[in-house]
């Protein structure tokens, strides 16, 4: 069975306005994400096109944790391997941060986000940000 288009999971235009505000808060000058079609396959691009990495693969009924999470790791995937360039980078140990999801209960649950970037420094992994609330970079 092929993957659904976005137009048949709607959660993936908005797991990646999510994703896209990270990529602005960071990347500003990749403008946005979007999602292409090639080869029968779902990939996260940027705006003009040009894409990285393996194909987005989500399923009827993932959550929209679940969704939010491939999103990212989709976008990471392209600005890294398009743009080459670290993203996002933790800002304390200057390495790549890497999508987390936590297990278990879902974020409404919780009452907090449960996708998040992660530090795996070994000085001390830590959540640098949720996903969709990296801070601005003020560098180039």
């Amino acid at each position: 069975m092929p993957p659904p288009t976005p137009a048949e999971h709607p959660l993936l235009d908005h797991a990646l306005s999510i994703v896209e505000r990270d990529v602005k808060a960071e990347c500003g000058d990749a403008g946005g994400l979007r999602l292409v079609t090639s080869r029968g396959e779902v990939f996260v691009a940027l705006d003009d096109g040009r894409f990285h990495g393996e194909p987005v693969q989500v399923r009827p009924g993932d959550s929209a944790d679940k969704i939010i999470a491939v999103v990212a790791e989709a976008a990471q995937d392209t600005v890294m391997g398009v743009l080459w360039k670290v993203w996002p980078e933790c800002p304390v140990h200057h390495t790549v941060a890497s999508v987390s999801r936590s297990a278990g209960e879902s974020a409404a649950a919780r009452g907090k986000d449960a996708v998040s970037w992660r530090c795996g420094a070994k000085a001390g992994p830590h959540t640098v940000a949720s996903v969709g609330s990296l801070p601005g970079d003020a560098g180039p």
